[in-house]
């Protein structure tokens, strides 16, 4: 099993993308109180196939410059006439499930795996335009999911925090990737948004993402409290100021790499658990789902809060003593 999860990359997209894209899913079926649960699991089923046709596309894609890296991926160790199967696998998954839906929903998904094609591969290869690879990634992997839901499910109106802040996560997700990346990238001649614009725009860039995702959070709850759903946006604002006391109680630097990204621990574990009790018919069921898919990151968020705060004790009895 650790095998297929490692050949996948389930790691980069299985406990974080995926979850906000169910938890999208979930609440654009809620909050248009539709019987549609057949749609449910068509859009789950798709943001399955579309993450991992996404990743293993972009591994067929990149062998070359993964090897000189001196990174190999599992696609990279399999014969040459085997190395594109297990990402058309996956596409061919994902485009069959989009004709389970009208033509809306066909429309959409087809546009969804297009993206991450021109991404990855082709003659477009967004992935070295600059710019243009960072937010293409962004909207594939994030925002996709709550685009087709809210087609699906009528919901366009209460699933644009998904959407924009789909975008911006992404966006900050990819840039903090390419920073980490950023000398392998260099060593593969990997072209790159960050090689081309330097580390220090990318940290800059990192920040005002970050600032315009706390003031679209701000703008959802304040439409959540305008309509009407008071115990909702009372429990997200419950979730956002935990979120925000976990980050002070472990002081550090943020969003250089993947242990310390600011607001992971909202996104993926607070407000999806704030929001599943207010989801009729499957709330329940995509709560127990979240809590499985999300388990690691949720233990390490504890653990990190509780040495934080053991470390703060020591440091003030040490004080206190001098």
């Amino acid at each position: 099993m650790s095998t297929i999860r490692n050949f996948i990359r389930w790691d980069h997209w299985g406990e974080s993308k995926l979850p906000f894209g169910l938890w999208a899913i979930a609440s654009g079926f809620g909050a248009s109180n539709s019987s549609d649960v057949s749609g449910v699991f068509i859009t789950g089923g798709y943001t399955l196939f579309l993450l991992a046709f996404g990743f293993l596309y972009n591994d067929y894609c990149d062998v070359d410059y993964d090897v000189r890296a001196g990174k190999v991926r599992g696609v990279a160790r399999l014969r040459v006439w085997t190395k594109p199967l297990p990402a058309l696998t996956a596409f061919c998954c994902a485009l069959g499930i989009s004709f389970l839906g009208d033509r809306s929903d066909t429309m959409l998904m087809g546009a969804g795996l297009l993206c991450a094609v021109i991404y990855s591969g082709g003659a477009l290869r967004l992935k070295e335009k600059g710019i243009a690879g960072v937010i293409s990634a962004a909207v594939t992997q994030w925002s996709v999911p709550a685009i087709i839901a809210a087609n699906r499910f009528n919901s366009w109106k209460d699933l644009w925090p998904f959407i924009i802040i789909g975008c911006l996560a992404g966006c900050r997700w990819m840039l903090i990737h390419q920073r980490v990346d950023f000398q392998n990238d260099i060593k593969s001649g990997q072209i790159t948004f960050g090689t081309q614009s330097g580390l220090s725009i990318v940290t800059t860039a990192i920040s005002w993402i970050l600032r315009t995702e706390h003031l679209v959070i701000v703008l959802a709850v304040i439409y959540q409290l305008a309509t009407g759903r008071i115990s909702l946006a009372c429990s997200l604002i419950l979730a956002y100021g935990i979120s925000i006391g976990a980050e002070i109680l472990s002081p550090g630097i943020w969003n250089y790499d993947f242990s310390r990204v600011s607001l992971a621990f909202f996104y993926l574990v607070l407000a999806p658990l704030a929001t599943y009790p207010f989801i009729p018919v499957i709330g329940l069921i995509m709560m127990v789902l979240h809590i499985l898919l999300v388990k690691k990151f949720l233990v390490g968020e504890i653990m990190r809060c509780w040495y934080s705060i053991q470390d703060g004790e020591f440091r003030c009895r040490k004080t206190t003593r001098t």
